[in-house]
């Protein structure tokens, strides 16, 4: 998924931006396992804010 993202030429993207819902272990886990990181933020519905850095581009 991550090799797809940096496939994209929509300028100079240096991060990808996802919330989740905190309560949903197997997403939260999976975007982690990812490389994505809870920034400690949440959004209007109360879900987790979670960024990726995307080296290289």
């Amino acid at each position: 998924m991550i090799d797809f993202i940096l496939t994209f030429s929509y300028g100079s993207v240096t991060a990808v931006v996802l919330s989740c819902d905190r309560e949903n272990n197997v997403a939260y886990y999976l975007y982690q396992s990812l490389g994505f990181f809870d920034t400690g933020e949440v959004d209007e519905d109360g879900d987790a804010i979670f960024r990726l850095e995307l080296l290289g581009s």
